[in-house]
């Protein structure tokens, strides 16, 4: 027994010098700090289509979530992609095209997190004519001029547009300009029809500067539904920081729904990031957003589809692979 004893008391005393030459070392700091928040880099274009981050960034989701949210301003998404893409920022929202291109020639270098998901009832675009034109129909305008914004996409789309309405691809000639001018121009007549994104033909109507040809071309003539953009997260931040990325989705889609339950309500942080006036954000209709189990598989590949036959795509993305997933 004496023996039995003496060898516990040995393991305690063993065991007792060992804790104490691991704290020995190491200075007494007492409680030990929280973590600090993990920072997301948000790249993001001044739209009202990005109501649910606002809303997530000024209802404090990010934060209770953890993470600081830094949001970087960009002007167009040829501008954000690069900068993305160059690990500049760690998010990103830009246009479908642009997304589903670097897709095919950076593979696995981000997932989607959101999709931009128009509707004939959630559509943002619109033909608009001069105030007081007497056009009634788009087969009107043939051999005519129609002012778009910049862009190869734009183009694109016009032209499918044009082959199943007037079944001609260049029925009506193209004025690319900047979105600013497209007013003006119909008012002086240097085109005589424009495809424009809200607010604008609000405005424009309001002004007097315009009148409705026909709202919702893009989603009642080439794609219902139509996927306008995407959310993106690099990878390479989903690799190091696995948990703030759960996070940073998770508060975004709280603004999701905040969007969904009073849309109203969200448009009151509208002015705060883009130049809407309040009456107007009360107003701008814009498309809705998929998160989580709603990703729009068969929408994103009806997209593809259309990309691989104009040549957009030399190669097919995997569209179920991209998906952000837990």
């Amino acid at each position: 027994m004496k023996k039995l004893l003496a060898v516990v008391v040995l393991i305690f005393v063993a065991a007792a010098a060992a804790l104490l030459l691991m704290r020995g070392n190491a200075p007494d700091e007492g409680p030990s700090a929280p973590a600090a928040p993990v920072k997301v880099r948000v790249a993001y274009q001044p739209y009202a289509s990005n109501a649910p981050l606002y809303a997530a960034v000024e209802r404090g989701y990010f934060a209770k979530e953890g993470v600081e949210v830094e949001l970087i301003k960009f002007r167009s998404s040829s501008t954000m992609m690069p900068a993305f893409l160059a690990g500049e920022t760690d998010v990103a929202t830009g246009s479908s095209i642009d997304i589903l291109a670097a897709a095919t020639k950076f593979p696995g270098s981000f997932r989607i997190y959101r999709t931009g998901y128009a509707t004939k009832d959630h559509c943002s675009d619109a033909f608009v004519v001069k105030k007081g034109a007497p056009y009634k129909s788009l087969a009107e305008f043939k051999d005519k001029k129609m002012g778009t914004f910049p862009g190869a996409a734009t183009a694109m789309y016009a032209h499918v547009l044009f082959d199943k309405v007037l079944g001609d691809r260049d029925a009506i000639k193209l004025v690319p300009m900047s979105p600013a001018l497209l007013l003006d121009a119909l008012g002086s007549g240097s085109v005589d029809v424009a495809w424009i994104l809200e607010p604008m033909g609000m405005l424009g109507e309001e002004k007097g500067a315009c009148q409705y040809l026909e709202k919702g071309p893009m989603t009642k003539y080439v794609l219902d539904p139509s996927v306008s953009g995407f959310g993106i997260i690099a990878q390479s931040f989903i690799d190091k920081h696995p948990a703030a990325a759960r996070a940073y989705v998770k508060a975004f889609t709280a603004g999701v729904m905040d969007v969904r339950a009073d849309r109203k309500a969200v448009a009151a942080y509208l002015p705060k990031y883009t130049k809407l006036s309040k009456e107007v954000a009360h107003r701008v209709p814009y498309s809705d957003s998929r998160v989580g189990e709603e990703y729009p598989i068969e929408a994103i590949e009806a997209l593809v589809d259309l990309l691989m036959k104009e040549k957009v795509l030399d190669s097919r993305p995997d569209i179920k692979s991209l998906r952000y997933g837990e």
